[in-house]
């Protein structure tokens, strides 16, 4: 099972000055507590204090150190080094899968911190007595006594940019702390602690081989400090690069690993022949499987335990093998290469040559770059210089992120605005271009890691470790697509190891055909839901657009099969959340946390 905790924070400074509330949470355990903090989990947490401070991390933390070391309990100095930081020395001494509670100044001020990969949740809930912490919604509301209604403009909000994560949710009142965030308690204060730009402002432009080098080392201890954790891995492996390089590091693991490929009927979604290849060159198991319509039913929502609709209903087929294989085979924890092109910097633009020049390249260079993009993305050398040019021009380098509107109402669009806000998108005026972008795509990443149950085994995504992500980072744009490959840096990097048929493949699998067919399927049934349901009531879609494309004579084209989908997700998770609702009794909800965004944003509130 996944780390589950609560966290519950009084404004009074002594509401149990002798022992702390009692509740009915049988996986649960009392952890910590101060006179007016109290924090269970289901498993151990790590507690520590000076003098009259003191503090618990809930979750995995690892030591900054090789071998890779997993801690359990924190030395007296360290203690005294992250109290005397707020917290700060966290970030810069260890890694991992953490939230940080920290009780300063004699427990008149409490700060909450969410480490800078986002791997554990940090939801919360204020009253006017109380902030509530928890690491998923289903926990929170069975104890807080949060009622659950549906902020439509926040939901809207969310199929308007799912991919850009924002602090606040589909549910009124619920708000999500960032990665890398600190909260601050009792004034509800929001700070950013960490930041990808403190490490991308330096150009780490050493030779090719050494970074690579650098990569591979550091990749490895990320994984085996992950891997230590758990007795029987389940790797997703499509055969492409970024899974088949964590094959390549679990490999050398002594945990036990079982590779699993899944694969449609259509061509273009079976990768069974590159996922055997990596599998077999590392002398790993590989399971085959395939893409069932019989596990799908669009009226189910596959994300009711999320505060969010975050998920699609195709994701029900592979989720029901995951659950099989923890009761069958012991899994405890599933591994995947999410996030590798985000961290790999998969970019297809001409934004590295524009980095290259501002960063003073030798005109050699600055060809050498030029090339490497027109071989990468079949343009011309006039149409890279022209996308070049223009983006030189540009007075800022923040990366400019477009919401997609879909079948949104003008309505709700309105209601959104034209602002979306990040906080690691604000880009300092010294950045490089494709350094904002490359910082937008791990951004995108963040939406999409902590959506499993909680009463699973954990999805572990070791390529979005803070180490190996401050790594490459530093990494120039122009080296990630040497030699006109995309991730050249991590093709050099595992190109020994691994197969040449996987370490240059360029090929993406897709379920693209198989959501086209559930589209098809249930297009009857999509329609009278769409037109008839909580989102047509509400306002926030368009339902005559809606209606016109599910008739039956329209022709479906993309993107319109994933919008649809998303929207009967939405639907359904309308539809559970409302039913949970009904069976509660709200509380009086507090006012939403300060300094979430910025004033003059245009999202919506926070």
């Amino acid at each position: 099972m996944a780390f589950r905790y609560i966290a519950v924070v009084y404004t009074d400074p002594n509401p149990f000055t002798e022992r702390p509330p009692a509740f009915v949470a049988p996986d649960l355990s009392l952890q910590f507590h101060t006179n007016r903090l109290a924090v269970w989990a289901n498993a151990p947490a790590i507690v520590f204090q000076h003098q009259d401070q003191a503090g618990v991390i809930l979750g995995t933390l690892f030591e900054r150190a090789t071998p890779t070391q997993v801690v359990e309990t924190l030395t007296q100095s360290s203690s005294e080094r992250i109290l005397a930081s707020a917290g700060r020395d966290l970030f810069d001494d260890y890694w991992g899968g953490y939230i940080a509670l920290l009780s300063l100044r004699g427990d008149t001020r409490i700060e909450v911190l969410r480490d800078p990969s986002g791997a554990l949740p940090c939801l919360f809930f204020a009253t006017p007595h109380a902030v509530w912490l928890a690491s998923d919604i289903d926990i929170l509301v069975s104890i807080s006594g949060l009622a659950p209604q549906i902020d439509y403009t926040g939901l809207a909000r969310h199929l308007f940019a799912a991919d850009l994560r924002s602090p606040r949710t589909a549910l009124v009142g619920v708000r999500d702390l960032l990665a890398g965030q600190c909260l601050r308690l009792p004034e509800r204060q929001i700070t950013d602690l960490w930041s990808p730009w403190a490490h991308a402002l330096h150009v780490d432009d050493r030779p090719r081989d050494q970074l690579a080098e650098d990569l591979k080392h550091t990749l490895e201890g990320c994984v085996s400090g992950w891997a230590s954790r758990f007795q029987h891995v389940w790797l997703s492996l499509s055969g492409g690069l970024d899974s088949s390089i964590l094959a390549c590091a679990l490999g050398r693991s002594p945990t036990h690993t079982t590779c699993v490929t899944l694969s449609t009927a259509d061509p273009d979604g079976d990768e069974r022949t590159y996922a055997r290849l990596a599998a077999s060159s590392q002398g790993l198991a590989l399971q085959e499987e395939v893409h069932s319509f019989a596990d799908i039913d669009i009226e189910r929502s596959t994300s009711a335990h999320l505060p969010r609709p975050s998920q699609y209903p195709f994701a029900q087929s592979a989720n029901r093998l995951k659950w099989a294989a923890s009761q069958q085979f012991g899994v405890d924890a599933y591994f995947s290469g999410v996030g590798g092109d985000n961290v790999f910097c998969h970019l297809r633009s001409a934004s590295p040559l524009v980095d290259r020049f501002r960063a003073r390249g030798h005109w050699s260079d600055l060809w050498a770059t030029l090339t490497d993009i027109c071989r990468l993305t079949g343009c011309s050398y006039g149409e890279a210089l022209r996308h070049a040019a223009r983006r030189q021009l540009r007075a800022s380098p923040r990366y400019d992120w477009r919401g997609v509107a879909g079948f949104l109402s003008k309505a709700a669009i309105d209601e959104i605005g034209d602002t979306l806000y990040h906080p690691w998108l604000e880009a300092p005026s010294q950045a490089l271009p494709g350094k904002a972008a490359h910082i937008a795509h791990l951004t995108r990443i963040q939406g999409t890691i902590d959506g499993f149950p909680r009463h699973w085994p954990p999805d572990i995504n070791p390529l979005l470790s803070q180490p190996l992500v401050e790594l490459c980072l530093g990494i120039p744009t122009w080296r990630w697509c040497e030699g006109g490959r995309d991730r050249s840096v991590a093709r050099r990097a595992f190109e020994a190891d691994l197969p040449e048929a996987v370490i240059h493949r360029t090929s993406k699998g897709t379920p693209n055909v198989f959501a086209f067919e559930i589209v098809e399927r249930n297009r009857a049934r999509l329609r009278a839901l769409l037109r008839d349901g909580h989102l047509a009531r509400a306002g926030p879609i368009d339902v005559e657009a809606v209606d016109r494309v599910l008739t039956p004579a329209h022709v479906m084209t993309a993107p319109d099969h994933i919008l649809l989908l998303g929207l009967s997700e939405a639907e359904a998770w309308i539809t559970h959340w409302q039913s949970v609702g009904h069976t509660t009794k709200p509380p009086r909800q507090e006012d939403t946390p300060r300094n979430e965004t910025p004033p003059d944003s245009r999202a919506g509130p926070p």
